[in-house]
């Protein structure tokens, strides 16, 4: 058969040979070669978030090379630079949050002062507070500091703001189960607030709730305090937790991100009170911003827990029966959510980490100043919030 192979079909099956080969030498290639998006072989971490992890390793672009399991002086640094980072962000945070409210509220004051010299600073203080004046500081800082250092950090670290709106997968049907899920866990979380308080009570001491007792004596007031509290806390939290944060403590290591910055959301309440609603309600906000590569998702979840808050909050002060129709409201839509996230996790696991990556998460946090010194102010915070 072979001597009656012309001459250009000899060079076809040379070359159909040659491809062949081209393809294998590929193949053992890869299988050489580290996935640059799933770099510790991770199959339950959600790659398609996952930032190309040669920028952080470079060797791993190497054939044949494997990660060690505790990372090398020059991987540690390229890691502890993304930490931080976000714990540079966090203390910012703190210090541009207190100076530009007093800052703020010293400029006002005094304007006000001049304006009205027979008044004095107790009264321009409770006209601040009577007004939309003081929510419109909070709303202002709120969006300096969270959407401001938020940028600021994914600048520094060189990831484009697009990153975070990258939705993949979100349906309609999806935001509803996510909403109800997400008003569950506000109610569970509320009930474990409500046994720590209790247990703190026992022992004679007082765990403070944040004072939302702010009468507003002007219609734009009550619209602000609405507008801050299911709007723009929402969606600028969201930006700095679940979007700069959620980024930066991800990149070895999806699990400790996941609770890590839920930690860190739920001690910047800044009493014990609110810790574990934070932190319950951060983990399922994180785990869907994994799942989904955008933070749109926990954003809408985030709005719904806050408008259902501020919506029960005009049951209960409108109606003589405003308790029971919030309790009512409140269980069902805890029933219902309960339902939801049951099916949710039959499909959806939480992030395993490998032994390597475990080696790449607290254990280098705990070595990165800011974030030591952002940690330790928040918890004497919360410390200072507990009343004898």
């Amino acid at each position: 058969m072979s001597e009656n192979i012309t001459p250009q079909q000899y060079r076809a099956e040379l070359s159909n040979m040659n491809h062949e080969v081209a393809q294998l030498k590929a193949q053992v290639i890869e299988s050489q070669t580290i996935d640059k998006y799933n770099p510790f072989d991770n199959p339950t971490e959600y790659h398609h978030y996952n930032d190309d992890y040669s920028k952080i390793s470079p060797e791993i672009n190497e054939i044949g090379y494997k990660i060690p399991l505790s990372p090398p002086r020059s991987e540690k640094r390229g890691i502890k630079h993304y930490y931080n980072v976000a714990g540079l962000c966090l203390v910012l945070s703190e210090i541009l949050t207190i100076l530009l409210f007093y800052a703020l509220t010293y400029i006002i004051s005094g304007v006000l002062l001049f304006a009205n010299r027979s008044a004095n600073i107790e009264a321009v203080e409770n006209y601040m507070k009577s007004t939309s004046i003081y929510m419109g500081i909070n709303m202002l800082i709120f969006m300096l500091a969270n959407v401001g250092l938020a940028w600021f950090g994914l600048k520094i670290a060189k990831i484009k703001t697009s990153e975070l709106f990258k939705t993949t997968s979100f349906t309609f049907t999806r935001a509803f189960q996510y909403i109800f899920i997400a008003l569950m866990l506000q109610t569970f979380a509320a009930y474990i607030s409500s046994g720590i308080t209790y247990f703190f009570e026992q022992c004679g001491y007082s765990p403070l709730s944040p004072d939302n007792s702010i009468g507003f004596s002007t219609y734009t007031g009550k619209i602000m305090s609405i507008v801050y509290g299911c709007l723009v806390a929402p969606i600028t939290e969201e930006f700095f937790y679940r979007g700069m944060l959620l980024k930066l403590f991800s990149k070895a290591n999806q699990r400790f991100g996941i609770f890590f910055t839920a930690f860190l959301f739920g001690i910047a309440h800044g009493n014990i009170a609110q810790f574990s609603l934070g932190f319950i309600v951060g983990i399922f906000l994180a785990h869907i911003t994994l799942k989904h590569n955008s933070i749109i998702p926990a954003i809408i979840c985030h709005i719904a827990v806050n408008t259902k808050s501020e919506v029960l909050n005009i049951i209960y002060k409108s109606f003589d029966s405003g308790y029971f129709i919030s309790a009512i409201i409140t269980v069902a839509a805890a029933l219902f959510g309960l339902i939801m996230f049951f099916e949710f996790r039959l499909k959806n696991k939480l992030p395993a980490t490998t032994p390597a990556q475990t080696r790449r998460g607290f254990s280098l946090t705990c070595t990165c100043v800011p974030i030591i010194i952002v940690i330790t102010y928040q918890l004497f915070n919360m410390l200072l919030s507990i009343t004898a």
